[in-house]
Formats: C-alpha cells, structure tokens, sequence
C-alpha cells in the first residue's frame, strides 16, 4: 500500500518512512528530528485550516457579490424596458402631435400656412411636410418663395437620405 507521504516530492525518504509507519506514535518519545518533522506537519495542517477558512469565506463573499450583480442585472434590464416603454409612448404622442398640427396645416389656405412654414425651422417644416398629404403639401410649397420653397427641397431631400441608411441598419 502506498502511503499518502511517499508521494509528496520534498519530503525525504527517512521522514517519509516515519510517517508511513503504521505504528503508534509515542510523542513524548520522539527523536529531535521526528519531533521536528511533526511539528512541521501541525504547523502545514494549520496553515491549510486557515487558507481553507478563508478560501471559505471568500467563496462565501463572492457567491453573495455574484448574486447582488445579478440583481442589479435584472433592476438594469427592467429600467431599460422600462425607459425603452417611455421612448416608444413619447415618440408615439410626438408623431400624433405632428399628425395633428399637420391637419391644422392642410386645413389652412395654402399662402396662409406658406407664412408660417417662412417662419419655422428647416426640420420642423420637413417633420410637418411628411405628414401631410401630398396635394396640400405641394399647394403649401408652391406659396412659398422660390427661394425658400428651394431651400425646403432641399433639406426635405438631404432629410431623406440621412434616414435611409438608419432605416436599412435597422433592419
């Protein structure tokens, strides 16, 4: 039978061939050297004990760490669908709104909403444009000054190509 101390490499033969025996031990009674190689042995298996309890600890630390980042996980992941509920709710009453200003719009004479559009911003005549149909739009286009009804036509166009290439990575 192979004693677990005659596989262990620096441990010498004539130490080896002491803890192997499968004799009682008198320990009052032991050579110098043996009492050595004993007290050694007490001093590792103490050594083992405590790394052992503090390796228990730490898997004990890390298991409550892991647990608290996967709650902290989920709580991100049901903010983030909840945040995501806000945008699609928000973007859903900006584009109602749009729709509903757009119906204004269509439901003014042409030269009368062609005075307004002068006023607006670029992106939000395009916003509003989008939204109406197409016969009121282009009655509201051609009352506007060339230049500006130019300048429309062109951001309307510039507009238009920026959001193809969004529209084709999302898909």
């Amino acid at each position: 039978m192979t004693s677990v101390y005659s596989m262990i490499p620096w441990i010498s033969k004539k130490n080896k061939d002491f803890l192997a025996c499968d004799t009682e031990v008198d320990f009052l009674n032991l050579s110098p050297e043996h009492s050595e190689i004993v007290q050694s042995l007490v001093s590792d298996r103490n050594d083992l004990q405590e790394k052992e309890e503090r390796l228990t600890l730490q898997n004990a630390q890390l298991q409550a760490f892991g647990n608290l980042l996967k709650g902290k996980v989920s709580q991100l992941k049901k903010l983030q669908f909840h945040l995501k509920s806000q945008i699609v709710s928000l973007e859903n009453q900006h584009h109602k709104g749009l729709k509903d200003l757009a119906k204004i719009f269509e439901g003014m004479k042409p030269q009368e909403a062609a005075q307004i559009f002068l006023t607006l911003d670029s992106n939000s005549a395009i916003h509003l444009i989008r939204q109406m149909k197409r016969a009121k739009a282009s009655a509201i286009l051609t009352s506007l000054p060339p230049k500006q009804a130019a300048q429309l036509t062109v951001a309307f166009v510039q507009n238009a190509s920026m959001i193809q290439p969004m529209r084709q990575a999302e898909r």
